[in-house]
């Protein structure tokens, strides 16, 4: 039962990308030629013909790569999208369960998910980087060089002689 459920959302997607490689194939369109006219990069049409979705930017790309097909093809979007997010709901539906029950992730499910994390990672390691940076400089400027006064001591200090001069 668990690896139906594992599977159901998986052959959507490729369902979903067979029917957008024989419509194409139908106009007599290549990849490339697609590829030039929504500027989709061949190896997302790729990837979206075999169902890969893995393999693909987050779905709001995925979304509109699907809008652009439709259009340069004569295809329905609407239809294409419907189909496209009944797909991903299962696949989030699927994810839960597995997770609450304690199964594995399968590599397709996680993929889904892998680029929005090491998006966040990315994001979180910057701020790091930038705050430890800031955080470098204003201490080092801040500390003077060992056996070295600093300018308000040594300005106390010129002030001291020259009054016991006087």
């Amino acid at each position: 039962m668990q690896r139906a459920v594992e599977t159901d959302s998986r052959v959507d997607f490729v369902k979903l990308g067979n029917y957008l490689r024989v419509e194409r194939e139908a106009r007599s369109t290549t990849l490339d030629e697609l590829s030039r006219a929504t500027r989709i990069p061949k190896q997302c049409l790729e990837a979206l013909e075999r169902g890969a979705l893995e393999e693909l930017p987050a779905r709001v790309y995925v979304r509109g790569f699907l809008k652009s097909c439709a259009r340069e093809l004569g295809l329905a979007a609407a239809e294409l999208l419907h189909r496209f997010d009944q797909a991903a709901r299962d696949a989030d539906r699927e994810s839960a369960e597995l997770e609450q029950s304690g199964g594995l992730v399968t590599p397709q499910l996680r993929g889904l998910f892998t680029r929005q994390r090491v998006g966040v990672a990315i994001g979180i390691a910057v701020v790091v980087l930038v705050a430890a940076t800031t955080l470098g400089r204003s201490r080092r400027s801040d500390a003077s060089a060992p056996g070295q006064k600093s300018v308000e001591q040594r300005d106390a200090g010129e002030g001291y002689r020259s009054q016991r001069r006087s």
